[in-house]
């Protein structure tokens, strides 16, 4: 029972969390992400450049279309969220779940890299400036609609490495990456799956099946 008293303080900070500090999607004003929680449908967006530098609002979902969660106490955290393109839709819109993800086309990809690496976005950049001339790179590109790197307070690890007097060398910062919604290949059946894998692999489309199958 020697450890009871740390015990004890870690229950009592446990109890005194926010739906923040345990990680939910809670609004903050200096992150630009705006969090509207409804009855029916918990909506997050937020305001980014796309391609061509033109402002646009992102919509998703993070209780609705969970594409893949990867909550973690180490490591980058990602999570990718179904959306679409703002403005924001009435919530009596949906009647269920299943119309709601039929409609999203967007994949939000939310997780802390290291602050320290080459940021994914530029590797992107490079990638798609070199598909550009070399064909078999260029179909291999997610197509990246927009990007945000939220700036506030905790937004960096850095912040609270700081404040323990910890080496900020391993650092990481929030990202915000939007790709475009590919259907799953495994929607298909027999010849059009053969098909659609075939051209994934040669980086080939001859208009067979939809080319938004990964």
């Amino acid at each position: 029972m020697d450890n009871l008293p740390h015990f004890l303080l870690l229950l009592l900070i446990l109890q005194r969390f926010n739906d923040a500090k345990w990680g939910y999607f809670t609004g903050c004003s200096q992150s630009g992400m705006k969090v509207e929680p409804t009855p029916k449908l918990l909506t997050v967006s937020f305001i980014a450049d796309d391609a061509t530098g033109q402002k646009i609002t992102i919509v998703f979902y993070p209780n609705d279309h969970q594409i893949y969660l990867g909550t973690t106490l180490i490591g980058r955290g990602t999570s990718v969220i179904g959306g679409r393109k703002g403005p924001l839709p009435e919530t009596t819109e949906f009647g269920d779940t299943r119309k709601l993800r039929e409609g999203n086309d967007l994949a939000v990809k939310i997780y802390w890299p290291e602050e320290r690496r080459a940021s994914e976005v530029e590797v992107l950049k490079k990638a798609k400036e070199y598909g550009r001339k070399i064909h078999f790179i260029g179909n291999h590109i997610p197509e990246m609609v927009c990007h945000r790197d939220p700036n506030f307070l905790c937004s960096s690890t850095k912040t609270i490495r700081q404040f323990l007097g910890l080496p900020t060398d391993g650092s990481r910062r929030l990202r915000v990456i939007v790709f475009r919604l590919l259907r799953p290949i495994k929607e298909l059946k027999e010849a059009d799956m053969l098909t659609a894998y075939l051209q994934c692999f040669f980086c080939m489309y001859h208009g067979r099946t939809a080319p938004t199958h990964f």
